[in-house]
């Protein structure tokens, strides 16, 4: 085997381990929104591997924050005008006005519930990535020619 045909190999068996660490941490990644998980990219390039996860908040995320993400500053969401039925069922207009939230930032999640998420930290970290970078490479060197079954 010559030496060009070896680093092609290996080239390979490292790139199939980039993509099996971004297959994982797709798996395991939260999803409420979805916008986490859709901003996820994998790319690949002559010895070069990247895995993106473009979102503001995916570094807090994958490794937490002392001070949360609003530098202590409370949310505040601007409601416009509509119509709510009163338990009674008549039908009233709520006029616009603006709501503050001292601690955490509304969002509707995938299944159209709605979650608060805190804004105001800490936040603990998820290391979706970190946990499957970690798995990935102990199962393919964590034991005897693990890394074999990559080269082919």
């Amino acid at each position: 085997m010559s030496q060009r045909q070896l680093e092609a190999q290996i080239n390979g068996a490292i790139g199939q381990l980039v993509q099996n660490m971004f297959d994982l941490s797709q798996q395991r990644v939260p999803v409420c929104t979805g916008n986490l998980k859709s901003s996820a990219t994998f790319n690949s390039g002559r010895a070069e591997y990247t895995i993106t996860y473009d979102t503001d908040y995916a570094r807090t995320v994958e490794f937490g924050s002392l001070t949360g993400t609003s530098n202590n500053k409370p949310y505040v969401s601007k409601i416009k005008s509509h119509y709510r039925t009163t338990p009674s069922g008549r039908r009233v207009q709520v006029k616009s006005h603006t709501k503050t939230y001292q601690t955490g930032k509304p969002i509707v999640c995938r299944d159209g519930s709605w979650k608060t998420i805190n804004t105001s930290g800490p936040y603990q970290g998820r290391f979706f990535l970190t946990s499957a970078v970690k798995d990935v490479l102990y199962r393919a060197l964590g034991k005897q020619n693990a890394l074999q079954a990559y080269i082919r």
